[in-house]
């Protein structure tokens, strides 16, 4: 690039959400000019109304052994797991790569790939506090509740396997009795828990709004409300189009979630993402549980924040529809209740739904695509989007700048679908930023 080797990076990162803030934080923490676009404010698409739970316990990829059996039954109507059917080629096709993953020898590669990639997450978050980003954070662990023995059981046995594919964070196991001292709002039918004590929780919106005002206190230049509607090609460089502009940068990174998908297409690059939409209702006041909780056998995530309590859960394949259906609220709430008996509507309330993209074998695609020399992709993060925002957006920067130290991304390349990609290593513009630093 004939460009002034002294001369600052110049990033343009597409999407707001938890993901592209921590990219351009990190960018622009290491000496980058950095431009971040948003199509709307920042934090309020998939990173507004979730669980905000920082969990690598619960990073491993979807697709395991046996998983087929409940995507199977996924076409039933009020399954925690739930797929409309539509006549979709792309769904097809994801929902054969999601069956081709399910298996214990693909799990256990991207279980690895996802605990190590998730290693330092929970500390990572006190680098950003420690950093000056202002944000709610809850450091009381993560207790797995269940309703009977069979499913303690499983939990168990989970643990045992994580441990062996390198989790390393602590798990105690609670008699009935003691899941009860821990958090007396539980209902008596409780069989017992395991508590993973270092998980930690955020409250979602503080994160990003702190990630957007550290962004601009650090010179990231903002723009809300404005969408990347078109990305240009010239050779093997990306650009891209607004309105009457064309703009190219030096490294570009699309972070946009879902909508990541059908931008990429329109330059050749196809990533197999679906929308998996998950709901949330909360209730605004004092917190009526004390810490964070997984109702096991609902699958339904409970979280305390200093100002209201949210529950969690479902998971629908239905494409880009946000609507909310008011019977998967109402489903939330009576199995909600069968843990916590408390549990009621309250005057105020909020229900959400919120799109998360996941790719056909529960792994994020971070890196290079290697069709361009400065098109980078941060997406695909599923459940964990909050759990590893800020390790992504460290370790594609570190990537951007050339940086030999940084976390290995070769499992979650975003060429990984795509049997006719170049799979070079080179990184273009690594030496540049370098050299600012």
């Amino acid at each position: 690039m004939n460009r002034n080797p002294d001369s600052k990076l110049d990033v343009a990162v597409v999407g707001g959400g938890a993901i592209g803030l921590c990219c351009a934080y990190a960018l622009a923490s290491r000496g980058a000019r950095v431009t971040l676009f948003e199509r709307n404010r920042c934090g309020e698409g998939a990173s507004f109304g979730n669980a905000g739970w920082i969990t690598p316990a619960l990073s491993a990829p979807l697709p395991a052994p046996g998983a087929w059996r409940e995507v199977a039954r996924a076409f039933q109507k009020d399954r925690p797991l739930r797929i409309a059917p539509r006549l979709d080629p792309a769904l097809l096709w994801w929902l054969v790569s999601f069956w081709r993953h399910s298996n214990a020898s693909a799990y256990e590669v991207g279980a690895r790939a996802m605990l190590t990639l998730g290693a330092s997450s929970p500390e990572s978050f006190s680098a950003l506090q420690e950093s000056g980003v202002r944000f709610e954070m809850h450091e009381t662990g993560l207790t797995f509740v269940a309703l009977s023995d069979g499913e303690l059981a499983k939990h168990r046995k989970t643990f045992d396997n994580l441990t062996a594919l390198g989790y390393s964070g602590e798990v105690v196991a609670l008699s009935s009795a003691e899941a009860h001292a821990l958090e007396p709002a539980l209902s008596g039918a409780t069989a017992g828990a395991l508590q993973a004590v270092q998980e930690r929780h955020v409250e979602p919106h503080s994160l990003t709004n702190g990630l957007r005002d550290a962004c601009v206190q650090k010179g990231v230049r903002v723009l809300e409300h404005v969408e990347v509607k078109q990305l240009e090609v010239r050779g093997r460089r990306i650009g891209l189009r607004l309105r009457e502009r064309l703009l190219y940068p030096d490294a570009v990174i699309v972070a946009g979630g879902v909508w990541t998908r059908p931008l990429l297409a329109r330059v050749a690059v196809k990533i197999p993402i679906e929308s998996a939409k998950g709901y949330s209702v909360t209730v605004p006041g004092a917190p009526s549980v004390g810490r964070a909780l997984y109702l096991s056998e609902a699958r339904i995530g409970v979280t305390p924040f200093l100002e209201s309590t949210r529950i969690a859960g479902t998971l629908e394949l239905t494409g880009r529809d946000t609507s909310i259906a008011p019977r998967r609220i109402e489903s939330l709430e009576v199995a909600t209740r069968r843990y916590l008996p408390g549990w009621k509507a309250e005057q105020g309330q909020r229900a959400w739904s919120g799109l998360r993209p996941l790719a056909p074998d529960g792994l994020p695609l971070i890196g290079r695509c290697s069709a361009y020399d400065n098109l980078y992709v941060a997406t695909g993060h599923g459940m964990v989007g909050i759990t590893l925002a800020p390790v992504t957006g460290e370790a594609l920067a570190a990537l951007i700048a050339g940086e030999s130290r940084g976390v290995d991304l070769a499992p979650f390349t975003p060429d990984r679908f795509d049997s006719h990609s170049d799979r070079r290593s080179v990184n273009p513009v690594g030496k540049t930023l370098r050299s600012v630093r």
